[in-house]
């Protein structure tokens, strides 16, 4: 991954990992959306009042036949999510409680991201891999770059045998990392090990061997068929990235061009 230093020294960007301009509004779309849906879900009596920053609001998520909930001052919920600040700052009309669409395990992750933007625990001891997810949709960017150290730290785990919800997905990571590294922001702490492992997990396909593949590199058929897999899935072409979504068609039209017999 290239660094970043003045603008004589630092490369532009590849143009196939580009984030295009079709990729930033459909980000922008997907955070409206997620807004649009809580708002529909939550607000609409004109007789609300706004919070104030020191009220507490209370998060509930749907948990099976059960409602879990989390607490809080407005004030933190609004530095800690771009989504929940926007949200947040019309009335609701259940005075101080906002029902999100989060399951159980999102809702573990809300509690970390509660004690960080309080600051009452270090972040490396409350990141987990699902929380890389919560930081991505609700726009947390201090969460974020918790979450990219953990990844830099953890990259030994991404894998394409984790299925595409999977925040182990080693091409979700990827799309992530050609999102983040857009323009002129600083490339994530994480990005490099992501490239890396999916270098190594690609290099089959095209019978090169990276720095640390190793005689139990996985064969060029068993990669194209965990390739496979994550390409049907229903949600392939908006979760990934066109930029990783790239990648895997070179990757496979590489190992046809090997594999196809010369005419």
């Amino acid at each position: 991954m290239p660094t970043h230093g003045s603008a004589a020294t630092t490369p532009p960007p590849a143009e196939a990992d580009r984030v295009t301009p079709v990729e930033i509004e459909v980000r922008l779309s997907q955070q409206m959306s997620l807004q649009r849906r809580i708002r529909v879900a939550t607000h609409g009596s004109s007789a609300a009042t706004p919070l104030a920053e020191a009220d507490r609001v209370t998060l509930t998520f749907p948990s099976g036949g059960q409602t879990l909930s989390i607490s809080a001052p407005a004030s933190t919920f609004k530095n800690a999510s771009g989504v929940l600040k926007a949200v947040l700052e019309e009335p609701l009309p259940t005075p101080c409680v906002l029902a999100l669409d989060d399951g159980s395990e999102d809702a573990a992750a809300w509690f970390a991201v509660v004690q960080m933007a309080e600051l009452r625990a270090y972040p490396s001891a409350l990141v987990t891999w699902d929380l890389m997810h919560l930081a991505d949709k609700y726009d947390m960017p201090v969460v974020g770059a918790a979450c990219w150290d953990y990844i830099s730290r953890n990259k030994a785990s991404l894998t394409l045998d984790a299925p595409l919800a999977s925040p182990k997905n080693l091409l979700r990571a990827a799309s992530l990392c050609s999102r983040y590294s857009s323009g002129n922001a600083p490339t994530p702490a994480g990005c490099p090990g992501v490239e890396e492992v999916l270098a190594l997990a690609l290099a089959p396909l095209s019978g090169m061997r990276g720095e640390g593949s190793s005689r139990g590199a996985a064969a060029p058929r068993d990669v194209a068929a965990k390739l496979r897999a994550l390409v049907k899935d229903e949600h392939y072409t908006t979760t990934l990235s066109a930029a990783v979504q790239a990648r895997v068609v070179a990757a496979l039209l590489d190992a046809a061009v090997k594999h196809f017999p010369s005419q």
